[in-house]
């Protein structure tokens, strides 16, 4: 939700203030935080136009007043994400919680354009006989209102989370460069067990990357019948991951359904000595520990390097594929030695809703008498 106190909604030079606060509930313990799609991601570091900044719980947004059109434009946690909204106000005073909810839930787009969340997920998990009946005796007070908004994104920065698991890593160059264990089953990417160190440099990233496979003759998924098929190729320690798209999770030998899961891993290699040029690919994904298998080349493209205060960003340009229904980019930043795997929101519009504080507090109410816990009202 978004909070002003009355001094934050005076503007000054045609500018007020906002804040988030995010809450989940899970199981029984409830988290609070202000900014990120979950608690871990509050200390994220983003490129401001000036400095790596976070947002800190109780950051105040800011935004200009909207126009006689209803426009504003918002700037969401110093430069995180710059954009464009409109707004069209509508009373709901007087009608039926159910029937807005199942509006709501109906509504055919996403939270953000193409990338976000239905909103057929908003809410709790009922049917429309149990909505119906649920809340049948509810209904919207008076000064209840329900946004569409549509919004556009002018710019977006990168963000990082600044932690050791988010580090990039890279394996031996003897890994790096591949082999043929069919071969020479010596050879050190089918026996070397030294674990992946994280990068200190962008050119650390990319000399450990050439996109040399490890080949491998087919094998069964370990304590499994399950097969590689005609193709065992390890591409983990040449090539740098980009996403993995898909939300399977991996298994063990007893959970296992097949050698690979249904994710696609989407991978890049470069060509080094100088070149900027690089190499994407999309890969199977091992079942047990997640490594990216047999990649399949499907385009080619570049990198630029750019400084950001005490930072070095590497940026790809023409990924291809089906990286391109990923909402975001991915962006390595070189900061003191570490390199951190970043992301970068891509331009998109919105079509989204929402509600004001009295629409809010008249569900928290009666979700609140149905026997749902945390949702306290909000005294304005």
């Amino acid at each position: 939700m978004f909070l002003s106190t009355a001094e934050e909604l005076t503007p000054v030079n045609g500018i007020f203030k906002y804040r988030e606060l995010r809450n989940n509930n899970v199981n029984g313990t409830i988290a609070a935080w202000s900014s990120g799609n979950s608690p871990e991601r509050q200390n994220d570091l983003h490129w401001s136009g000036t400095a790596w900044v976070s947002c800190p719980a109780g950051f105040q947004n800011t935004s200009t007043v909207r126009d006689a059109r209803s426009v504003n434009i918002g700037n969401y946690c110093d430069g995180l994400s710059i954009s464009v909204n409109r707004r069209m106000s509508v009373d709901i005073s007087g009608q039926p919680l159910a029937a807005v909810f199942m509006g709501v839930k109906a509504h055919p787009y996403s939270t953000n354009g193409p990338y976000g969340q239905r909103y057929s997920t908003w809410g709790p998990n009922m049917g429309a006989v149990e909505m119906l009946t649920s809340l049948a005796p509810y209904t919207f007070p008076a000064g209840s209102v329900m946004y569409y908004q549509n919004a556009v994104d002018l710019e977006a920065a990168p963000i990082y989370t600044p932690t050791d698991a988010n580090k990039a890593t890279v394996s031996l160059a003897e890994v790096a460069a591949g082999g043929d264990s069919r071969v020479n089953p010596a050879v050190a990417c089918s026996v070397s067990t030294a674990a992946f160190t994280p990068a200190t440099s962008l050119e650390d990233v990319i000399s450990r990357n050439p996109g040399k496979p490890c080949i491998n003759a087919p094998a069964n998924l370990a304590g499994t019948a399950f097969s590689s098929g005609p193709r065992n190729d390890g591409w983990q320690g040449t090539s740098l991951s980009l996403l993995t798209l898909g939300g399977a999770p991996l298994g063990t030998a007893a959970t296992a359904t097949d050698y690979y899961t249904t994710n696609t891993p989407i991978r890049v290699s470069f060509a080094g000595g100088g070149s900027t040029a690089v190499t994407f690919y999309e890969c199977k994904q091992r079942a047990i520990n997640g490594s990216a298998r047999n990649c399949d080349v499907v385009g080619e493209g570049s990198y630029t390097i750019t400084q950001l205060g005490d930072a070095r960003v590497m940026r790809f340009s023409r990924v291809p594929g089906l990286a391109t229904y990923s909402g975001s980019e991915r962006v390595l930043v070189e900061r003191n030695g570490e390199v951190y795997l970043a992301n970068q929101s891509k331009s998109v519009a919105r079509k989204q809703i929402r509600m004001n504080l009295t629409a809010a507090n008249a569900i928290f109410s009666a979700f609140t008498g149905l026997g749902y816990v945390g949702l306290t009202q909000i005294a304005p």
